[in-house]
């Protein structure tokens, strides 16, 4: 076995500790020292808490579980069925605030754990995470699943690779955008399905202060029939409809009708704490005994009724003497002792204490997350008061010790109900101008921090190429304190929540114009660009009726950053530079920060004058794709490709949802079910699989077919997939379950198309054989055998009423089939050449057919006459497609034109020229304004439907064999990419390097080695001149890019 040794640079994890070594060594067998640095790096990554710190820091601030207070639940019938019985899958523990529903969780965290280290396969695995709506990171559905997988991959090795590869194909963008919940979920069930494990036992507290539409998800995945069934759950929740409507049909176990088991570990922890208070105090029995009464007496079975009262009765100043007069001032039940212990707080001895507690007590109400005592003194404003200290904001948090407790320097309300008694109950007295108010004055406090203390290259790095992860955490906390970092983070949720009027010229304006720069590159360092790009869009919301100049800088801002978020989230510098001399001329960002480009780039290269309308490039497929697909509500993109996966993609970030795995070939077709939540792909490797939406996961792969599956199609309902084969045959699968329903043989030769009926009770078949073959979608059997063509049938459509079939065949001619008769109502006849496309008008009563006679033929669908017969192409006519509204039709061709055509007249519009290529697809957009064309001169053009005009012209970087719009016509599908509806050119990227200073590299221009420039995708190229300090750039879109750099003044490496 042979090793080398490699030098490499040392590398940080996203807590600043080294991972990487100056020599490692290469062997041939088990991972190598970088890769385990590389595991470690993701396991980092995805820890976003680490639930037992979470239970070992809520255990310090509670009172200690005390032994057989919570044994009454383990002989419960309802916990005994969920743990013996495989079926019982989700155990629900609930009941109102107070009852001790956290601590039974502790308690069952560490017998579950005792009874899975007793099995004897040792299989099985358990994990938990504590919910807490006060702590951003624990209070979502995502941070709950996050957190499980993290805790599972840490205890169980071998469930690390499921987070390794997810985290290898996404990176950080994995935890951003709409749909983190369901693909973390994919990862979980990628978890549950390990043949290393037997069974996942997983517990989650408090799901009550989880964010509602997050946690709605969160359960509907857990509940569904589909739900990995290796894992069984217990969570625990107050009474609230919401959690309620999801789980009551589940074993649940209530606290309330659980009365006398609770009562009785109340009673023992009274116990606990009064022989604690009399040992503190000294009590006599007499004393120490009416303090045990009052307290069984007016708990009610609340543990924190009686927590809160005994830290009042240790207070120093009260005394054995007058213990008894002070407590029984505490009425019974929650609401009424908060109540009380308000009214003591604002009874102080000193003259502007009150003021300071309420103030403190608001911002700690309003604010996004707990605070430190040092950031609390600068966001509620303490510290600029005289003799304002860390020690005062200590004094005052303890002076409201009975809403308030500091944990690690850090500051939380004692308990959930703590906090909703200042939000939603009588506590609301405290915010006399109400909680907007509240949210407006800290927010202009953020503005101001922020004002004052950001600055460009705030971290003091100097390199502009300087990579995140290479910044030592302890010089961004320096340079960026705590206080700041809360500010760049949640200034615009505050500004929200006051109801700010933003206007132009007003203060967030005059902010973002003098400081979005500096804002943006802060949050890079903090990792946090996502909580930037939304509050830019908050603000835009905002600022719809009241600031015209201020919404276009903030829609500008978005699409600045969008444009260059890679190279700013990987190098925050780059904003300065790669992201403005890469923005349009007209951007309102680079005119407003244009003296911010470096000296250094002394060329700049020549951009657009404007934004175009490539939202995303979709990068991570390994072989070409094949079908590209939207969800009928436009949010997802799927994408079926050589490399034999299927890809799920957000539409409105482009992030990689999951990659579907498990085809062992090419993959052919990618279909949505019509409610979105199945995917269907079809293969080479003779397979149809059925996939869940959401969450990635394979739910049926219907295996039948011994040969390629060439078309792939749901029913109408959803509720049925067809699919057809070079095997010859049509095979039907229940959607649902995969089971194959029936088998379709009859044909003699591979099946070309597959098509439902509108009513999708007739499945139509045309193949190689010449025939067209309807079925009964029900049954199976063949309802018809439509004979009649002399040559492979090309394309089978249903009129719009689903009384007639059209087909199309190599034979040159269309055939109009009665549905329910199978009888042949005409034979369009008439081509001269092989019939490439048939298409039906929007009302069924035209049939249009394209030839490789070099016409377009317009049919009467009824008596299959020959409306008019469309010349004027010069070479194959590939595409025809109606307007939506029936009165235009559009013709593409091999002669490089698009034609379009009166379809009550035939007569001819217009003729779009302009492409250099073959057209081998055209589509009107829904409204019918828009034309767009494809081209294997590997752009697409859109022309205004009645002008003829074009209107944008996209250079795709390759062949473009495929284009539809989106439902609702903002996007443009091809085989090359999504685009909106102007675009942008993209091109494939490949390394050159032509000089020892500056070299052009795979996505940046490096200096002696070290990046320097990030390129935008649409910037690479394989054609580069280097010379000296000036680089020339050959683009695929035909321009010629020319950056000149003034090396002398560049930085020097540090």
């Amino acid at each position: 076995m042979s090793s080398s040794n490699i030098t490499q640079p040392a590398s940080f994890a996203n807590d600043g500790s080294r991972i990487g070594v100056q020599a490692v060594q290469y062997h041939a067998h088990g991972p190598t020292i970088v890769q385990q640095a590389q595991n470690t790096l993701s396991l980092r990554a995805w820890r976003l808490t680490d639930p037992r710190d979470d239970r070992t820091r809520i255990l310090a601030s509670k009172d200690p579980l005390l032994a057989g207070s919570c044994d009454w639940i383990l002989d419960d019938a309802a916990f005994a069925q969920w743990w013996r019985d495989d079926e019982s899958r989700i155990l629900w523990i609930h009941g109102d605030p107070g009852k001790g529903k956290t601590m039974l969780m502790m308690a069952l965290t560490e017998e579950i754990a005792r009874r899975v280290g007793a099995t004897p396969d040792q299989k099985a695995a358990t994990a938990f995470f504590f919910c807490q709506n006060t702590v951003p990171e624990l209070s979502n559905a995502a941070a709950v699943v996050r957190g499980l997988t993290f805790l599972l991959a840490t205890e169980q090795p071998a469930l690390r690779r499921h987070l390794e590869r997810k985290y290898a194909e996404a990176g950080e963008r994995l935890f951003e955008g709409l749909n983190v919940l369901p693909s973390l979920w994919t990862t979980l069930a990628d978890m549950a399905q390990d043949a290393s494990v037997s069974r996942l036992y997983l517990l989650v507290d408090a799901l009550d202060e989880c964010e509602q539409d997050s946690l709605r998800t969160f359960l509907d995945l857990a509940t569904s029939p589909t739900a990995p069934c290796k894992i069984k759950w217990v969570f625990t929740s107050r009474n609230e409809q919401h959690i309620t409507q999801r789980l009551r049909t589940r074993h649940n176990m209530s606290l309330e009708l659980n009365a006398w088991h609770v009562s009785t570990a109340v009673a023992s922890f009274i116990h606990h704490k009064t022989l604690q208070l009399a040992e503190e105090k000294d009590y006599s029995v007499t004393v120490r005994q009416k303090v045990q009464e009052y307290l069984d007496n007016n708990a009610h079975g609340t543990f924190l009724w009686v927590a809160l009262v005994c830290k009042a009765l240790s207070d120093e100043d009260v005394y054995e003497w007058n213990v008894i007069e002070v407590m029984e001032q505490f009425p019974a039940e929650l609401e009424p002792l908060y109540e009380r212990m308000l009214q003591q707080l604002r009874r102080a001895k000193i003259k502007g204490h009150v003021k300071f507690r309420e103030d403190l007590l608001r911002v700690m109400t309003v604010a996004c997350r707990p605070l430190t005592v040092e950031e609390v003194g600068y966001v509620a404003g303490l510290l600029d008061r005289d003799a304002g200290s860390v020690r005062m904001i200590q004094d005052l948090v303890n002076s409201c010790g009975s809403f308030l407790t500091i944990r690690e320097n850090t500051i939380y309300f004692v308990h959930q109900s703590a906090k909703d008694y200042f939000t939603t109950g009588p506590g609301c007295i405290i915010f006399p101008n109400g909680q907007p108010q509240a949210h407006e004055e800290l927010a202009r406090r953020l503005l101001d921090s922020m004002w004052y203390k950001l600055t460009t290259d705030v971290c003091g790095v100097r390199w502009p190429g300087t990579q995140v992860h290479e910044a030592m955490d302890q010089v961004v906390c320096q340079r960026l304190p705590l206080h700041v970092q809360y500010a760049c983070c949640h200034w615009a949720d505050h500004v929200k929540a006051g109801g700010m009027t933003l206007e132009d010229g007003g203060a967030v304006h005059a902010f973002l114009k003098a400081r979005l720069l500096m804002l943006f590159e802060a949050l890079s360092w903090l990792g946090r660009v996502s909580d930037g790009m939304g509050a830019m869009r908050q603000l835009a919301d905002m600022t719809e009726q009241t600031g015209k100049n201020f919404q276009m800088l903030l829609q500008d801002a978005i699409r600045f950053v969008r444009y260059s978020r890679t190279a700013i989230e990987q190098a925050p510098l780059q904003i300065y530079s790669s992201a403005l001399v890469f923005a349009p001329e007209k951007s309102i960002v680079r005119q407003l920060f244009s003296q911010a480009i470096p000296l250094w780039i002394r060329q700049l290269p020549w951009v657009e004058q404007d934004w175009s309308a490539c939202l995303q490039t979709l990068e991570g497929h390994s072989g070409g794709v094949t079908s590209v697909v939207f969800s009928p509500d436009g949010q997802t993109v799927a994408s079926g490709s050589y490399d034999e996966t299927v890809k799920l993609w957000d539409a409105s970030t482009g992030a990689l949802r999951s990659t579907l795995e498990g085809h062992s070939r090419v993959v052919t077709s990618v279909v949505f079910s019509p409610d979105g939540q199945t995917v269907a792909s079809g293969s080479d490797d003779k397979t149809v699989k059925l996939w869940d939406a959401s969450t990635g996961a394979l739910r049926s792969t219907l295996e039948g077919h011994s040969r390629v599956v060439t078309s792939v199609v749901f029913s109408p309902d959803g509720q049925t997939v067809a699919s057809g084969s070079y095997d010859e045959t049509v095979k039907l699968w229940d959607a649902s379950t995969g089971a194959l329903r029936s088998t379709l043989e009859g044909h003699l030769g591979w099946v070309t198309s597959v098509v439902f009926s509108p009513d999708g009770q007739t499945v139509a078949s045309g193949s190689e054989d010449a025939t067209v073959k309807l079925w009964d979608a029900s049954t199976g059997a063949v309802r018809s055998t439509l004979e009649g063509h002399l040559d492979v049938v090309t394309s089978v459509v249903f009129s719009p009423d689903g009384q007639t079939v059209a087909s199309g065949s190599n034979d040159k001619t269309v055939k109009l089939w009665d549905v329910s008769t199978g009888a042949l109502r005409s034979t369009l006849e008439g081509h001269l050449g092989w019939v490439t496309s048939v298409v039906f008008s929007p009302d069924g009563q035209t049939v249009a057919s394209g030839s490789y006679d070099e016409t377009v033929k317009l049919w009467d669908a009824s008596t299959g006459a020959v409306r008019s017969t469309l010349e004027g192409h010069s070479d194959v006519v590939t595409s025809v497609v109606f307007s939506p509204d029936g009165q235009t039709v559009a013709s593409g061709s091999d002669d490089k034109t698009v034609k379009l055509w009166d379809a009550s007249t035939g007569a001819l519009r217009s003729t779009l020229e302009g492409h250099l290529g073959w057209v081998t697809s055209v589509v009107f957009s829904p409204d019918g304004q828009t034309v767009a064309s494809g081209s294997d001169d590997k752009t697409v053009k859109l022309w205004d439907a009645s002008t003829g005009q074009v209107l944008d012209t996209i250079t795709a970087g390759g062949y473009i064999t495929q284009i539809s719009f989106s439902e609702d016509g903002s996007l443009l599908q091809t085989n090359r990419g999504a685009f909106s509806s102007a675009a942008l050119s993209k091109s494939t990227l490949n390394t050159t390097t032509l000089s020892v200073q500056i070299a052009v590299g795979a996505s940046w221009i490096t200096w002696k080695g070290r990046d320097l420039l990030w390129l935008p995708p649409e910037y690479r190229t394989d054609v580069v001149a280097v010379y000296h300090s000036s680089t020339v750039l050959g683009q695929t879109s035909g321009y010629v890019t020319f950056i000149g750099f003034g090396t002398s003044v560049i930085a020097k490496p540090q």
